[in-house]
């Protein structure tokens, strides 16, 4: 729901238009509320409900943060070449399968996808593509051959079209992610482009400390 302006926070509540200001920079500070530009200030869901996602570095484990969702198919069709591609990314394979679904979590809508796959690879598994987690059926097919898998991540804002189907205020923040995937012979046969709801994301990455500072701890610890 939107806030009321500062103006109307501090008529009902009777306060100065200072403290009212100061109410609502805590709650931006813990989290609780978000803002769109030209529109207001917009209540998020209740910390309880919030289901952080956190998006993996590591194949396996991206593979296993996908179990349990719940999918609802908007649209498939067979198309020449998903959007975007660079030369780095891959070989494009001949033509592909396009599906654009809805993932949920206990009913919660978190993500919407475009599924772009190798159409021999579909025709290959169609039904179990369609009703199941692609990346869980490409890491199960035999003789796949996944060598090579990357994603890119960037922050957004909601469209309407997304907004609706992750029932979210359009223009509320989102990230996107773009998934590649290759097999042996550098033939692109997974691309996924997907919107999370901003606050179901999180990025937790160990930084990588260089070997002279971990010589550096050893020896002020007493080390050998």
């Amino acid at each position: 729901h939107r806030l009321p302006s500062l103006d109307e926070l501090a008529a009902q509540f009777e306060v100065a238009r200072v403290t009212a200001r100061q109410a609502v920079t805590e709650l931006d500070r813990d989290g609780l509320i978000w803002r769109a530009q030209g529109k207001g200030t917009f209540v998020k869901e209740s910390p309880g409900q919030r289901r952080w996602l956190n998006l993996r570095l590591d194949w396996r484990e991206l593979v296993q943060m996908i179990e349990g969702t719940e999918m609802r198919l908007l649209s498939q069709q067979a198309i020449d070449a998903p959007p975007r591609l660079n030369p780095e990314d891959g070989i494009a394979a001949d033509r592909y399968w396009m599906m654009r679904r809805v993932h949920s979590k206990d009913g919660v809508p978190y993500a919407v996808i475009d599924i772009y796959l190798d159409l021999v690879l579909f025709e290959s598994a169609s039904e179990r593509f369609q009703h199941e987690m692609v990346l869980a059926v490409l890491d199960d097919l035999p003789g796949v051959g996944v060598a090579a898998a990357r994603q890119v991540l960037t922050l957004g804002s909601a469209g309407l079209e997304n907004a609706g189907y992750l029932e979210i205020p359009v223009e509320a923040p989102v990230a996107k992610v773009r998934r590649l995937v290759r097999n042996q012979h550098d033939t692109l046969i997974y691309v996924g482009d997907v919107v999370y709801r901003g606050e179901f994301v999180k990025l937790d990455i160990d930084l990588v400390v260089p070997e002279r500072k971990q010589a550096e701890h050893i020896n002020s610890a007493g080390g050998p």
